[in-house]
């Protein structure tokens, strides 16, 4: 899965629907970055099913999920991230990673730290090849 850069400052459910979907951040309507159910019906008419969490259970291995933390840019805001649990490790794609003058959370470890962090929904995805 590659990283989708927001572009927006509330961009980052619309970047992780495309992280998921395998598309560009244009291509993700603005209304699915707004609503949970707007964002997982656009997955599902893309073949793509989810199953709530709302949990902060540790991740299963081979899973991915649309993870929700505190927003490191904006006060008061909750941020969307998509988690990675499939071999060959564990990545979490922060949708402000790369945008100039904003802070991303580096790692799922340092999520597993501050421990301030749930699992919104699993996203059912194949299991990810493994490039040799």
């Amino acid at each position: 899965m590659r990283l989708v850069t927001q572009l927006e400052n509330q961009g980052c459910l619309r970047a992780c629907l495309a992280m998921i979907a395998g598309v560009e951040y244009a291509d993700v309507p603005e209304h699915c970055g707004w609503s949970y159910n707007d964002a997982l019906g656009w997955l599902r008419q893309r073949g793509i099913e989810s199953k709530p969490m709302l949990t902060n259970a540790t991740p299963r291995e081979g899973s991915v999920y649309i993870v929700c933390s505190p927003s490191l840019n904006l006060m008061t805001s909750l941020h969307a991230m998509v988690w990675d649990c499939r071999l060959p490790q564990s990545v979490l794609l922060d949708p402000n990673s790369g945008r100039e003058g904003k802070k991303a959370y580096p790692s799922p470890e340092y999520l597993m730290r501050i421990n301030q962090w749930r699992l919104d929904y699993e996203v059912l995805l194949p299991a990810a090849s493994v490039q040799s």
